[in-house]
């Protein structure tokens, strides 16, 4: 298993990270742990100290570096916290917004959004009588 560290300077929810590689190295070992936080062990470096993101090649994913712990003079265990948005390509994945701060669809249910429909009436007069006495003439108009 390879892990390559980096420098990461964007913020976590950017989607394409500025990233600048500082190293590549082997893992001596891992601790038993899950894909979305792992733990590995590495030969101590002093590179490591100045690392706050990492790949690792064999689960083909972006962790952000969480700790970072020197077990004796010769490893280092280096704990993260998988980062969705570098590992998976979200930009090319087709899906309908549930929330968007200004553009929203109406045709689609959403509670915290509230439509109101009220009735317009408005009585206005002819200029002229009507032509047919004792008579109403009603005249409906539907939309704005």
């Amino acid at each position: 298993m390879n892990v390559t560290l980096y420098n990461n300077s964007s913020d976590d929810n950017v989607v394409s990270k500025t990233i600048s590689a500082l190293k590549s190295v082997g893992v001596t070992g891992f601790n038993a742990s899950s894909v979305m936080t792992p733990e590995i062990l590495l030969e101590y470096d002093s590179a490591i100290f100045s690392a706050n993101y990492m790949y690792i090649d064999i689960y083909s994913r972006y962790y952000y570096i969480t700790d970072i712990t020197v077990i004796d003079g010769h490893r280092v265990r280096v704990s993260g916290r998988v980062d969705v948005l570098m590992s998976f390509d979200v930009r090319s994945i087709e899906c309908i917004a549930g929330r968007q701060a200004g553009a929203f669809n109406l045709y689609i249910p959403d509670p915290k959004i509230t439509r109101v429909a009220y009735d317009r009436v408005q009585l206005k007069t002819f200029p002229i009588a009507p032509l047919i006495s004792n008579r109403a003439i009603i005249l409906a108009v539907a939309g704005s």
